[in-house]
């Protein structure tokens, strides 16, 4: 694994989706067949894995540059224009066939969400990094609601180049080539519960970060939700507890996390503390409503770390 340890901070180059968010809140969420009425007016946001992720490492000060891909159309205008208020450099690629992508996030009063996205633009993405961010020692972070051949590909390039390459397995994919190869090109790999036991069932691995790592990354995390984040790697095996937390939205929690582990790396924190840092992201994110309006600052994490028991 190429480490960013003793090197200086490093740019965090995300690769990966955006989307405009329609956010509903509801009291329930709607079984099948079943019509309910939100509790208020729906808003629009910023959305998708990639340019959650960026922003909400962003806030942590990581130097983000975020890649994405978006349509020549209103919802393109916004979103430029919504991300210039964000702490990320962004380049976009203009799609002039394909809309800019859509997610339709329905929230419940218990913080529990159902979302569809529509993936416009995000089929497709930048094919390649650009040179100037291909600097050894950067650090490529993508997650998979792009096509996974083209994932693998920007993967294999950053390995190439020494870049330390972070893949965010989510959604989980189903079993293929490209998985394999996106995997075995993989320096740290960011998991929940469900995708590695998605993956572990696929690959026959056992399950676990210990199991996942015969995939082919050098370090595994899986993250757990309340019940902490465990990681394995050549070193060994590492857990580090759950903040408290009362949750009021879940949505964005997740890519929160993932933003505090990469954020740690890009710093050349040992291991431990970039669990630390993203368990204390993901916990402050989920007491707040929205995606990336529950993405919390440097300032506040460390104050979530410095004061709040385990």
């Amino acid at each position: 694994m190429v480490s960013p340890v003793g090197e200086g901070r490093r740019t965090v180059v995300v690769a990966g989706s955006l989307n405009l968010d329609l956010r509903i809140a509801v009291d329930r969420l709607p079984r099948p067949g079943e019509t309910v009425s939100a509790l208020r007016p729906a808003r629009t946001e910023i959305g998708g894995k990639g340019a959650n992720l960026a922003v909400a490492a962003g806030r942590l000060t990581a130097d983000v540059v975020l890649l994405s891909t978006i349509g020549d159309d209103a919802g393109g205008e916004a979103a430029i224009r919504m991300l210039r208020d964000q702490p990320v450099h962004t380049r976009f690629e203009i799609s002039r066939g394909s809309p800019t992508g859509q997610a339709v996030v329905t929230v419940d009063a218990k913080g529990e969400n159902a979302i569809v996205v529509v993936p416009g633009a995000n089929r497709e993405p930048l094919t390649r990094i650009p040179d100037d961010l291909l600097v050894r020692g950067n650090l490529l972070v993508q997650q998979l609601e792009e096509p996974i051949v083209v994932v693998a590909d920007r993967a294999e390039e950053a390995r190439r180049s020494g870049l330390l390459v972070v893949t965010n397995a989510s959604p989980a994919p189903e079993p293929s080539a490209d998985l394999s190869r996106l995997l075995r090109a993989t320096d740290v790999l960011i998991v929940n519960e469900i995708e590695a036991t998605q993956l572990s069932a696929a690959a026959g691995t056992p399950f676990g970060a210990r199991g996942l790592r015969a995939l082919g990354p050098e370090v595994v995390v899986v993250t757990r939700g309340g019940a902490g984040i465990e990681a394995a790697s050549s070193r060994g095996d590492e857990f580090v507890a759950a903040f408290r937390a009362a949750p009021i939205d879940t949505t964005g929690a997740g890519d929160a996390c993932a933003a505090g582990i990469v954020t740690g790396l890009a710093e050349g924190l040992p291991l431990t503390d970039c669990l630390i840092l993203g368990a204390a992201a993901g916990a402050a994110a989920v007491g707040r409503a929205g995606t990336i309006a529950s993405f919390g600052s440097r300032d506040e994490i460390d104050q979530v770390i410095a004061q709040s028991p385990r």
